[in-house]
């Protein structure tokens, strides 16, 4: 679930409202859960109410994350 919440965002979804109407990321409630623990572990920064975006800095490592998972 939050390799796809990243996805997601990386994509250009950064609203909660966006990301609650994908299949398959549970309730509101669930997806920020999801959020505030890549938040909290510095993969995520809030830009706003119910708004996230991957830090600049962050960026290349999660893409390499994803990469390696699509294997």
């Amino acid at each position: 679930m939050r390799l796809r919440l990243i996805q997601a965002l990386a994509g250009g979804r950064t609203a909660v409202t966006e990301l609650v109407e994908l299949e398959g990321l549970g309730t509101t409630g669930q997806i920020y859960h999801h959020l505030r623990q890549l938040g909290s572990a510095g993969w995520l920064e809030t830009t706003g109410r119910g708004r996230y975006q991957i830090p600049p800095s962050r960026l290349v490592p999660l893409l390499v994350v994803v990469t390696g998972a699509r294997r």
